[in-house]
């Protein structure tokens, strides 16, 4: 057994070696536990980023998507069949994205919400109510904006004192639907010489600002 001053000097040798040593070197298991949990509570929380966008888009067509800010739109009501097979093919190889509605109440709704540069109407009794509305309803600067053809077995093409009689831009008689490209390309450059100041000075305003103001006259 060790006698009290054999237990002194082990006392006062233990003191010498802990003495200047920190207290994480004497207590390692206590302060790596206390390090780990402070780990966990300062480790910022992570959320997944979304997925890539997929390449499927790029084998879509996009000529036929309506939000084309560029795209000029033709709406057409026309009730004989093989008067919209003649127009349509005929507007698209121009350029024009083609709309076309099966009642007046369609074409007027359309009208009310989207814009359109050009409105092709027949001359049917069932599409008379769009035609008051295009020459009635419709706000004078708006209807400034598209230009409206009519289409019918009695009239007579490229007359404008008929088109002026009824309160349309052309005039075209079915059975020269062949050359409507012509017919048009040609009434539109009778339009922009009549029209095209106004248009121009119409043309610095977006069409959202532009159209407000047009609902509020």
């Amino acid at each position: 057994m060790l006698g009290p001053d054999s237990l002194d000097a082990i006392h006062e040798e233990e003191a010498r070696s802990l003495h200047g040593q920190h207290a994480e070197n004497l207590f390692p298991d206590f302060f790596e536990s206390k390090a780990a949990r402070q780990a966990v509570v300062l480790k910022p929380k992570t959320v997944a980023p979304p997925q890539p966008p997929g390449d499927s888009w790029m084998d879509e067509d996009e000529s036929d998507r309506r939000d084309d800010v560029n795209a000029h739109f033709a709406l057409l009501l026309l009730q004989k069949q093989n008067t919209r097979a003649q127009v349509e093919p005929i507007l698209q190889d121009m350029g024009y994205l083609t709309v076309v509605a099966h009642t007046a109440e369609e074409a007027m709704a359309r009208l009310r919400v989207e814009p359109y540069q050009l409105v092709f109407c027949d001359t049917e009794a069932a599409s008379r109510e769009l035609h008051e509305y295009m020459c009635c309803t419709l706000r004078p600067l708006r209807r400034r904006l598209i230009y409206y053809v009519l289409i019918g077995a009695e009239l007579r093409t490229c007359y404008d004192m008929e088109a002026l009689a009824l309160s349309a831009n052309a005039v075209v008689n079915e059975r020269d639907l062949p050359y409507l490209e012509v017919i048009l390309k040609r009434g539109f450059l009778d339009y922009e010489k009549l029209f095209g100041p106004m248009l121009e000075v119409l043309g610095e305003y977006d069409w959202p600002i532009l159209q407000r103001q047009l609902s509020e006259r």
